[in-house]
């Protein structure tokens, strides 16, 4: 799909969307089905997927977690998954830039779109105070959406950019982050990965809304 030429790409980037039937080909496949998605366990696209496969009746997800949209959609092109699922806009962020020039690279084939509130936490480990952190790092886009917050709240502190929210999550426990560090992520991250939430809800609009594009393979 070139997403140059596609008829999607104005409704892409002023994130309106066209709605159209789940016509995916793995529901009509015994077996797992196996979901590409760009970000880490816990991650937000991560989120999604587990909402898709509930909503769409897909008894046996399985979950890749491939961080780059360029890895979901080569997965997708080689045939190795069997849907895709990436952020492509959200309402105080905008479009995400970055993925624009592998959209048109990869052949796929558009499916739907799942839309719904995201909510940022700020987390930190759990024996960390708030005059402790030292630093805050997450994915571009999830900055994007708390610069007032940030800027109110923690003035002294530069933020981070990070490959991802979940996987900033999992790197702060994991030893990979300094331990002053405070990560922007789910809710589900604090279970997962054993952090503490600092300050909940902190996006800079409300409600904050994001969009991600489900894929498959071209046929």
């Amino acid at each position: 799909m070139d997403v140059r030429t596609s008829p999607y790409l104005a409704d892409v980037t002023h994130g309106a969307f066209p709605r159209k039937p789940a016509v995916l080909r793995v529901l009509h496949r015994p077996g797992p089905a196996f979901i590409g998605i760009s970000g880490g366990e816990g991650s937000y696209t991560h989120i999604a997927g587990r909402r898709y496969a509930r909503e769409r009746g897909i008894k046996l997800p399985h979950f890749e977690y491939l961080t780059f949209v360029e890895e979901v959609l080569h997965k997708l092109q080689e045939g190795h998954i069997d849907v895709g699922i990436f952020g492509i806009v959200n309402s105080t962020g905008g479009v995400v830039e970055e993925y624009m020039p592998f959209l048109g690279h990869f052949r796929w084939n558009f499916v739907e779109v799942i839309t719904f509130e995201v909510n940022h936490m700020l987390l930190a480990l759990p024996d960390t105070g708030r005059d402790e952190v030292r630093s805050i790092v997450s994915q571009e886009q999830a900055l994007r959406q708390c610069p007032e917050y940030l800027a109110t709240n923690w003035p002294g502190i530069e933020p981070t950019p990070y490959i991802d929210t979940a996987m900033a999550a999992k790197d702060l426990a994991e030893g990979t982050l300094p331990l002053d560090t405070a990560v922007i992520a789910s809710e589900a991250c604090v279970e997962l990965y054993g952090l503490q939430i600092l300050d909940a809800r902190i996006q800079d609009k409300k409600p904050n809304i994001t969009s991600f594009i489900v894929a498959e393979p071209f046929e």
